[in-house]
């Protein structure tokens, strides 16, 4: 039967271990809970009983709380709870160390995969009738969880712990952290040497045919890669990975060199003069100083005998022209992307 008076009971954790499901969706902990209470109805003087101080009793043959500690952010309905006995001391003051395992529903947030990090909460408050005399759990002094060496957890390392008391129900949440140097590099290089395949294809001649299969293998390498992420990436999240947004600009810039290149290709064999605006924009670029930083010129082929040499000339000065202003602007493009978007290691962030 439960006391006649609310009874105040210590709560502390000390946990063994935790685990992310999956789906990153259940994040589960497995611990000791340290209940501690008086009940003045247990008590008796150890001098009538052969100087006994303390009983490990069943927790079948008196009344407890730990029935009524809920974990009220549970994704079941009810919690594990593993104990048999209790130390019940003279005085009326009574331990319980349940083993215990709490689920709490954890969506992920996964923006800046793989570094990310996860909040995760868990709500314990009293299950009955609030009506009747009932227990008050409460964290003892200091830390309301423990933890000495299973905050490391495989994949995922626990960075920061918080606790709190709100309206009679406990709360704590930890902050844990994917630890995925390997999983970072798999997908940072790809990303760089896609970069690099990209902007390398556009420093090609443009009159040949390398420099069009070396922007298709780019392209094609892209969805390669786009298959190596899905694999990777949990399934489950409410936020687009930074890296994706990172591919797709990619992808994007690489489909434009791959129509350049095969636009400027066809403007390379073209046997008709130059249009005057085309000329135009030659001279202009020739009598600054841009022509040092964005035009070079091409080694000359054999020209027919149906192209003048000077009109050639000014189809190439034309090309070279936007293909360098190009390839500047694509290399400020990645550069600036990758910036933004591809996440660094939360330690050099």
């Amino acid at each position: 039967m439960a006391p006649e008076r609310r009874t105040n009971v210590t709560v502390s954790f000390f946990l063994n271990s935790f685990f992310f499901d999956r789906g990153e969706e259940i994040f589960s902990i497995y611990s000791l809970v340290y209940l501690k209470w008086n009940d003045p109805r247990i008590k008796w003087d150890p001098k009538d009983y052969g100087d006994i101080n303390s009983l490990q009793v069943s927790t079948s043959s008196f009344w407890n709380p730990m029935g009524n500690f809920q974990n009220s952010k549970s994704a079941y309905e009810f919690d594990y709870i593993w104990t048999k006995t209790c130390d019940v001391f003279f005085s009326g003051h009574i331990k319980c160390n349940p083993s215990t395992v709490y689920e709490t529903i954890c969506i992920s947030k996964l923006r800046d995969w793989p570094y990310d990090t996860q909040s995760c909460r868990f709500e314990f408050k009293y299950k009955g009738n609030t009506q009747l005399p009932r227990a008050v759990f409460m964290f003892g002094p200091g830390s309301g969880i423990l933890m000495i060496g299973p905050e490391y957890g495989g994949t995922w390392h626990i960075v920061d712990y918080k606790q709190g008391d709100e309206n009679e129900v406990l709360f704590f949440e930890l902050t844990v952290e994917r630890q995925a140097m390997g999983l970072g590099a798999m997908l940072t290089a790809p990303a760089i040497t896609l970069m690099l395949l990209t902007i390398s294809s556009m420093l090609l001649d443009i009159r040949g045919s390398t420099r069009l299969l070396l922007s298709c293998l780019s392209l094609l390498s892209h969805f390669i890669f786009l298959e190596v992420i899905n694999y990777s990436m949990p399934q489950l999240n409410r936020e687009t990975p930074t890296i994706l947004i990172y591919i797709r600009t990619s992808l994007v810039l690489t489909v434009f060199t791959v129509m350049l290149s095969f636009i400027l290709n066809n403007m390379s064999k073209s046997s008709k003069a130059p249009p005057a605006w085309i000329s135009g924009i030659n001279t202009w670029v020739q009598s600054t100083p841009i022509t040092y930083v964005i035009q070079s010129s091409l080694p000359a082929e054999t020209v027919s005998e149906s192209l003048t040499k000077i009109h050639y000339n000014e189809w190439m000065d034309f090309i070279n022209l936007v293909n360098n202003l190009v390839t500047v602007i694509v290399a400020i493009l990645y550069l600036t992307f990758y910036v933004m978007y591809i996440p660094s290691p939360p330690s050099l962030v």
